[in-house]
């Protein structure tokens, strides 16, 4: 699913440039509907992507097509995070397990930030954050350098369990590192 930019803000690239090479992209269009209201402080175009989201994921779960890649686009500062934030923390209030790969440090600190804020302690799978690592956590924020050499290269630990796998960019180097992590999840 590639979530376009009808939101009211800025433009943001969009189209085969943000699609990039993935075929399993479906194109949704954001557009005013009824829905529950803002919840935690999501704005109502945050809400309804996070309701879209988790009816496409819902479907897949349900029989739907297997290949569902969700992808929301949109402008910096329109809230990514904090939606991908709502959606975890849904997943999580129905007993799942959710696994962030992020390939930068500030990114990774910032989902862990935006996590907390919306009720979800997660675990940190980086260099240097030792103390943050929760194995038994719902939501391990991993960083894909560190995940790879712990994990995949020297097995010091195991793959993070994850029912799902949140990918922060979609753009991400195409290292052995990222081909290698993402198919153990699919």
């Amino acid at each position: 699913m590639l979530v376009s930019n009808d939101l009211g803000l800025p433009p943001a690239e969009t189209g085969e440039q943000a699609r990039g090479s993935d075929q399993a992209a479906s194109e949704i269009k954001i557009t005013p509907t009824q829905c529950s209201p803002p919840t935690q402080g999501l704005r109502q175009y945050q809400v309804d992507v996070v309701d879209r989201v988790e009816s496409l994921l819902g479907s897949c779960a349900s029989g739907g097509s297997a290949t569902s890649r969700p992808l929301i686009v949109a402008p910096t500062g329109s809230g990514k995070t904090i939606i991908g934030a709502e959606v975890i923390n849904r997943h999580v209030g129905r007993g799942g397990r959710v696994l962030v790969i992020a390939h930068r440090r500030e990114i990774i600190t910032q989902t862990r930030d935006k996590l907390i804020a919306a009720g979800v302690t997660p675990g940190i799978v980086l260099a240097g954050f030792e103390k943050e690592l929760r194995t038994h956590a719902p939501v391990q924020v991993a960083g894909i350098q560190t995940l790879h050499a712990r994990a995949m290269g020297a097995k010091k630990m195991p793959m993070p369990a994850g029912r799902r796998v949140v990918l922060d960019a979609a753009h991400p180097p195409r290292g052995t590192t990222h081909q290698e992590a993402v198919p153990a999840y699919t």
